[in-house]
């Protein structure tokens, strides 16, 4: 009888928990989200007293017991002596050597998920340490974590604090998120003309997201987070193909809403679906959340038809992503006579860029200000449709000049002639006939629309589009009837004082 009841209750139990789980919403992991981190940390220490085996042999255990507790089983953690090849680059040179060499020295390391470069060096004062990841899987480094450590006691603690700050999470891009709401918004870029642009949204999966316990752990990624995504093609062996790996240019993803291991970013781009829908089991989408240091980058402007060209003296503006509509652009600066512009940190990790030529915007572009020293863009040379821009300007703010001119002149005309003042009617209706007509300026405007014809079909378009509605404001002043009808009356005038 007690058997049967404790069976009932078991049965009882499991059923329960199959409706409690049938009830909740669940969401799969998967491998991806399970697999823990491989980490190497390769140790570097240069030659001095105080620097010896032993330190590093306690550095190496420090790492894998004080990494197991700040991180838990995300990481699988091995510490182990750098080679004296590594050792010698990442102490005296480091930033010197490229993912290839590092690869050529040792290209087991290749393998592991993660690998931590920690270099110390004695100084004057204390002591150098210097951390650097590498991350296998996107085959790129991370910026470098610079300590200054005064006694080699504490060298355990900060080194593990320092590699922590170097880590950057890996993750996988999934399926676009059809949201109605985000595909289309306005983008209104002061000082530019109002358009539309798409709004893409992924679903993003971070690596041993699921094997978090904490909230706070540097394997997560939170709201207002920058990723940076890459595509990996792969061979049948699930090795990267020669130049297979590479990061998607002039494009971010940014993190507005976390769920644990999943995340939902939205794409900035400057180029047009960055990240394609379709997918293979041998290309690999994966993101990389960047850490960006508060420092500025060159941007080069060059001509996109001439590889040796720059382009000075274009403008470039600043807004934050997503910014209010009714929020003023910041002016950064315009290029210099070699095509340069600086471009700072600002509160926002992710700047977009608008470069723009006289009144017409040639480029939007999504930047983190720091993640790079110098870097380039190509864009359209305008210099043409901006000579053209600035004679169109100009001949239409004199075309509306005259003809202010011509309507006061004919007032007077018509004053003078009521008055009985004929001689000084016919002087000022003289006047008003010397001043030029629309079909003087439409002349003018054929000349210099022949003059500055280009090859270029973009930015002949441009040009046409300019001329054709200076055109248009021209015939709708070409009307020299006021000063035939004005010669009447002064002629009628006249004919009636002699009579």
């Amino acid at each position: 009888m007690i058997n049967r009841r404790v069976t009932n209750l078991l049965w009882c139990l499991v059923i329960s928990s199959w409706v409690a789980l049938a009830a909740r919403p669940s969401r799969a992991q998967t491998s991806w989200e399970v697999t823990p981190y491989d980490v190497k940390v390769l140790i570097a220490l240069a030659p001095a007293p105080e620097l010896t085996n032993e330190l590093r042999k306690q550095l190496e255990e420090a790492f894998v017991r004080r990494l197991h507790t700040l991180v838990g089983a995300a990481w699988n953690t091995v510490a182990e002596k750098a080679c004296q090849a590594i050792a010698f680059n990442c102490i005296h040179q480091p930033d010197l050597m490229s993912v290839d060499q590092f690869a050529l020295l040792n290209p087991e390391l290749l393998e592991h998920d993660k690998v931590f470069v920690v270099a110390i060096d004695r100084t004057m004062v204390g002591f150098k340490l210097q951390v650097r990841e590498l991350d296998c899987r996107t085959r790129s480094w991370g910026r470098w974590i610079r300590r200054s450590v005064l006694h080699s006691s504490e060298l355990v603690s900060i080194s593990a604090d320092a590699l922590i700050d170097a880590f950057s999470p890996v993750a996988k891009i999934g399926r676009p998120i059809e949201d109605p709401q985000s595909t289309t918004v306005s983008d209104k870029k002061e000082p530019f003309q109002k358009t539309k642009r798409k709004q893409e949204r992924f679903r993003v999966r971070l690596r041993a997201g699921a094997l978090v316990t904490k909230d706070d752990s540097p394997v997560l990624a939170q709201p207002g987070a920058i990723l940076r995504p890459v595509l990996r093609r792969n061979d049948r062996l699930g090795r990267p193909r020669p130049g297979g790996v590479r990061p998607i240019p002039w494009t971010y993803l940014m993190v507005v809403q976390s769920d644990g291991s999943e995340l939902e970013c939205v794409v900035h781009s400057g180029i047009r679906s960055p990240i394609s829908a379709r997918v293979n089991h041998r290309t690999e989408r994966l993101a990389l959340v960047i850490q960006p240091p508060q420092q500025p980058t060159r941007l080069q402007l060059r001509s996109r038809d001439d590889p040796n060209g720059v382009l000075a003296g274009y403008k470039v503006y600043s807004r934050p992503p997503n910014a209010d509509e009714s929020l003023p652009s910041e002016n950064i600066g315009q290029s210099d006579f070699r095509g340069w512009v600086t471009i700072p940190p600002g509160l926002c990790p992710l700047r977009i860029l608008y470069i723009k030529n006289g009144r017409a915007l040639l480029a939007r572009l999504p930047m983190v200000p720091g993640l790079e020293n110098e870097t380039s863009v190509a864009v359209f040379d305008d210099d043409i449709r901006l000579e053209a821009e600035g004679f169109v300007l100009g001949m239409q703010q004199d075309v509306v000049d005259r003809v202010v001119e011509r309507k006061i002149l004919a007032m007077k005309v018509r004053k003078r002639i009521e008055a009985g003042q004929l001689d000084e009617a016919k002087r000022q209706l003289d006047e008003l006939q010397s001043l030029r007509l629309p079909s003087h300026y439409s002349l003018e405007l054929g000349q210099e629309r022949r003059r500055l014809a280009t090859s270029k079909p973009r930015v002949q378009k441009k040009i046409n589009a300019l001329f054709s509605q200076t055109q248009k404001l021209l015939s709708e002043y070409d009307d020299a009837r006021d000063v035939a009808t004005l010669i009447q009356e002064l002629s009628a005038a006249r004919q009636t004082t002699s009579e």
